[in-house]
Formats: structure tokens, sequence, C-alpha cells
């Protein structure tokens, strides 16, 4: 009997070491910060755009109604600093609904007055802030809804992403464009292999996506989605100093990663389907 229980001791040691190997590479980030890397994200890339918000601009609008020309820089400015103030609410309590809510709305009013303010980025992180204010009031289930959400979302946004590259025009143009200028030599391969490499890098992506759905697979999902954010940003804001106003959503998103990528448990643990009908309750 004792050399059952030292058996079983020992085996239990194994597995709490080989867990905690697994934890140790991916910091542990409860749901708040998925709130937190909404605000502050949204914040930086408005910051970033500043014209595109409240002006001064060189391009039109595109309103979804007309307003008369005094009032729309007043209501811009207006609906900015409402969006600002429960922003910055959001990063001290960032399970407030009553500010994600308010973000929703200065944001919705925004877009509203433009169309053109209705970029990726923008509403990916519209849509979290959108799950925080509808949420329940308790904590515990707030947060793993939140989670379910937010893994759905990344889930989608890499599966399409990846999707919407696999063609020949992403190697030979789009890939080019982003490595040749770190690489001249790139631009000299033959047009085979880096439209192969394009297509490889696509697929890959698409399938961060699907394996972020699942269990077994959603750790080492989360890490590659991690390492591909951080390698994106050293390459846009280090070696080309391009398009800032991405470089706080690639932040986010390897933020929003971490968050989902520790095993759910308990009333949080989901499978795709689960977690869709975490986005309906």
């Amino acid at each position: 009997m004792a050399d059952a229980h030292a058996e079983v001791e020992a085996h239990a040691g194994v597995e709490a070491r080989g867990e905690l190997g697994r934890r140790a590479w991916i910091p542990r980030l409860d749901a708040r910060w998925c709130a937190r890397a909404a605000a502050l994200g949204l914040l930086a890339g408005a910051l970033l755009s500043l014209p595109l918000w409240i002006g001064p601009r060189a391009f039109p609008r595109a309103p979804l109604f007309e307003l008369s020309a005094p009032a729309v820089p007043l209501a811009e400015r207006s609906l900015a600093a409402l969006l600002a103030a429960a922003l910055v609410a959001l990063l001290v309590a960032p399970r407030a609904r009553a500010a994600a809510a308010l973000a929703c709305i200065a944001l919705a009013g925004l877009w509203a007055l433009d169309q053109t303010r209705l970029q990726p980025w923008a509403y990916l992180y519209g849509l979290v802030l959108l799950r925080v204010a509808i949420a329940k009031r308790d904590a515990a289930v707030a947060d793993a809804e939140l989670l379910a959400f937010v893994r759905l979302l990344l889930a989608c946004t890499y599966f399409w992403s990846g999707l919407q590259k696999l063609h020949v025009l992403f190697g030979a143009v789009g890939l080019t464009a982003l490595i040749a200028p770190l690489w001249p030599g790139f631009a000299e391969l033959p047009d085979g292999a880096r439209i192969a490499l394009g297509c490889a890098i696509a697929a890959s992506e698409s399938a961060i996506g699907l394996a972020l759905l699942f269990e077994r697979t959603r750790r080492v999902a989360a890490g590659l989605a991690i390492a591909m954010h951080a390698l994106l940003l050293l390459v846009l804001a280090l070696g080309l100093g391009w398009n800032a106003v991405v470089w706080p959503w690639n932040a986010a998103m390897a933020l929003f990663a971490a968050c989902v990528a520790a095993p759910a448990r308990g009333a949080a643990r989901t499978s795709p389907v689960a977690a869709l009908r975490c986005t309906r309750s």
C-alpha cells in the first residue's frame, strides 16, 4: 500500500512539473487583461490616427447621416472625449460595464459620423468592449464568457486573415514588399518560391485560428500567435517604420492570445460550440 501511495505521489509530481513547464513560457493573464488590452489598444490606435477622429483632415467624411457642418466638429470632439474617458476608466476598472457601454456608445457615434473610422482594429476592440458591457454580474461567469468570446474572436480573425492571403499576389507582391527592404535578395528569388512561402504563411495563420478552438492545441497556437505578432512588430516598427497605427494592434492581439492560452477550467471549459453559446448568453 505504501509503495502504491508513493507511486501515485511521484506520478502527481511529474504531472505538476509538466504542467508548470507548460505554463512557464506564456504568462497567465486573466480576463481583465482582455478588457485592458482592448481599451489601451483602441486609445493608442486613435491617438496615432488622431486626424481621422477629430481632424484636421485632408479627405472627406463618409457619414451615415448628415449633420450641419458647424455641429460636426463639436460632436466629434465630444464623442472622442467621452471615448477617451471611458477607456481610461476601463484601464483602472476593467470589469466596469458602464464604462464599456459608454465607450461602445461613443465609438458607434464616431463611426456614424464617418464610416472610414470603421477600421478592422477599431471594430475588433469594439466587439471586446461590447462583450464587457453586456457581461453578467457574477465576475467568475463574466470572466469565463469573455475569455471564450475573445478566443472565438481570435480564431475567426486568424482563420480569415490567413484564408484571404491564399493567393499568388500575397507571396509575389505583399510579402515581397514587407521583406525586400530588409533583405533585398528576397525579391530575386523565383516567383514560385515566394508564392509557396506566402501560401505556407497564410495557411499557418489559418491553422493557428483553428487550433485556438481546441484545448489540446490552444497553448501552442497562442504561443505561435504571440511569436507572429512579436515578429510583425519588429519588422514594422524597428525594421521598416511603417504603419504605426497597427503597432498597438499587434501588441493587443499578443495580449489577447496570452489571455486565452491557459486551459479553461470548470464553467470556462469550452469547445467551439460552447464558445459560440457563450457569445449568445
